[in-house]
């Protein structure tokens, strides 16, 4: 048997991440973050369980430079190009800020 808590929204979502001092993503990613695995759950038609220190583990939120000095390849590479390539490699996700640079959630 196991106890299950029920996350159903996005500030409960990061709420969990808190309560384990991992508090890694802005307020913005949280939410795109929580949005994107309530989607893959009911497309898997499987319930998930939250692991937030894995989520840190396996997820970063960069801005577009922090993305150009982790993962360039080539220095000729356009901003497009980059996003197209990581996009194809992995999952990203563009997080509208509500000031300031959009930001981007990458995991390979």
């Amino acid at each position: 048997m196991a106890i299950i808590n029920t996350i159903s929204t996005p500030s409960q979502f990061r709420d969990s991440f808190i309560a384990v001092d991992r508090d890694n993503f802005s307020g913005p990613a949280y939410e795109v973050l929580y949005e994107y695995l309530e989607m893959l759950s009911d497309d898997l038609e499987k319930d998930m369980v939250l692991d937030p220190v894995a989520i840190c583990c396996d997820w970063g939120e960069y801005t577009l430079n922090d993305l150009r000095q982790e993962f360039e390849e080539d220095e000729e590479e356009s901003d497009e190009d980059l996003l197209e390539r990581l996009h194809d490699t992995g999952v990203l996700l563009r997080v509208e800020q509500y000031s300031g640079e959009d930001t981007f959630l990458y995991t390979a």
